[in-house]
């Protein structure tokens, strides 16, 4: 019942706030309310999943607490453009989740970071995914169909690995920085 409540203050005060846009003409305030407007569906479905289907929520806090924990997120081009935000928000939800841990070397988690390049992150977020969250017990997998061309970029990346594991490289430029950095290779 406690559910049912919040979810409905929540869509009241969605509603509340779509009722001020369209009472004022303010360009941010209607900004806004697009990237929410497109998104709402997707709260209908949280909302009939946990209020009617009375499915389990869980905090970020007791996933990276638990044991045996697994977070899958899949990129469905159909929602794509409404859970970029929330996707991208979640990330820093659970990097700042991770950072609050006490440093530590036997509760470890393993992230797979499969298309890292494609994942919708601010640059702080990533920097704090690739370097602070070793000490608190990420391993971190990333995977990429390249190397970044984003000097930046390729440096974070970079200095962050233990090893590089390579498949059928078709890019160049990602063909001649690994042949810079480690000269000969092995093939196997």
């Amino acid at each position: 019942e406690g559910n049912i409540a919040q979810w409905e203050l929540f869509f009241a005060k969605i509603h509340e706030y779509k009722a001020q846009v369209e009472a004022k003409e303010d360009k941010t305030k209607s900004s806004i309310w697009q990237t929410i407007e497109i998104t709402l569906e997707i709260f209908e479905i949280i909302k009939y999943q946990i209020c009617v289907e009375k499915r389990q929520t869980l905090s970020i806090a007791e996933f990276l607490r638990s044991s045996g924990s697994q977070l899958f997120l899949v990129n469905n081009p159909q929602y794509a453009e409404k859970l970029t935000p929330y996707i991208t928000g979640l990330w820093a939800v659970i990097i700042g989740c991770y950072m609050a841990k006490e440093n530590t070397k036997e509760h470890l988690i393993l992230n797979i970071l499969d298309e890292f390049l494609t994942l919708k992150m601010d640059k702080q977020t990533r920097k704090t995914l690739l370097t602070a969250t070793r000490s608190k017990g990420a391993n971190n997998v990333i995977g990429a169909q390249f190397l970044p061309k984003d000097e930046e970029l390729m440096q974070e990346v970079d200095s962050s690995r233990y090893a590089i594991i390579t498949f059928n490289i078709n890019d160049d430029f990602t063909l001649e920085k690994i042949g810079k950095k480690f000269g000969e290779a092995e093939y196997l």
